[in-house]
């Protein structure tokens, strides 16, 4: 988002709303959100585990601590049958609001490494 502030470019069209809410929090940024785009498909992966029906109970599951995907990570795993979530949690979550793990998971918060 410098390249926008610093007036490089007219318009950016790559990060989500949680992530420019956060960035214009930290930053104070002031832009104006003219149009939505689409999301990116999100997926769970391991290589010890094939397939979701082969998790077992008590598995341990990474989801992220960011804002920009914490939501679709939460909604991938209710998805799936493997947590319940409060009514109303959305693709904007932003904290771990859980009703319950449905396999005994241990669910750990990570930090994003590139």
């Amino acid at each position: 988002m410098k390249p926008l502030r610093n007036n490089d470019v007219d318009v950016n069209a790559f990060q989500t709303v949680p992530y420019y809410e956060a960035q214009s929090k930290e930053r104070g940024y002031q832009f104006e959100i003219i149009g939505k785009t689409f999301i990116f498909p999100i997926a769970a992966y391991s290589n010890k585990i094939k397939n979701i029906e082969a998790l077992p109970d008590g598995a341990t599951v990474a989801i992220s601590n960011e804002a920009t995907t914490l939501g679709r990570s939460l909604l991938l795993l209710q998805a799936q049958g493997l947590i319940k979530l409060k009514d109303g949690v959305g693709i904007y979550q932003r904290h771990l609001i859980l009703l319950k793990t449905l396999r005994n998971l241990n669910l750990q918060k990570l930090i994003h490494h590139n």
